[in-house]
């Protein structure tokens, strides 16, 4: 339910409430029917897939060829951290 104060109002949970639709919207384009017959826990999905985009978008910004040549191990040591930060979510 929504909160009406002093002209403003406040959705508890909208982004999580958005991820899902969002998340239900693009799998039920992709799997139609068989969406249904899928036991997914939305919440742990919508979680894990953000972590995965947010820890991605750093490595964007770093060339592999450039990493390989300098090898300097940023890409590596960011990789690693990866990890062991998406094992504690």
């Amino acid at each position: 339910m929504a909160n009406i104060d002093s002209g403003s109002v406040e959705i508890p949970d909208l982004e999580f409430s958005l991820h899902g639709w969002s998340v239900n919207a693009v799998m039920a384009a992709l799997f139609g029917a068989r969406r249904a017959k899928m036991d997914i826990d939305l919440p742990v999905f919508i979680k894990s897939v953000k972590t995965i985009l947010e820890m991605s978008v750093p490595l964007q910004f770093l060339s592999a060829e450039k990493e390989a040549e300098g090898n300097t191990g940023s890409l590596m040591q960011y990789f690693f951290f990866s990890l062991v930060e998406y094992k504690n979510v």
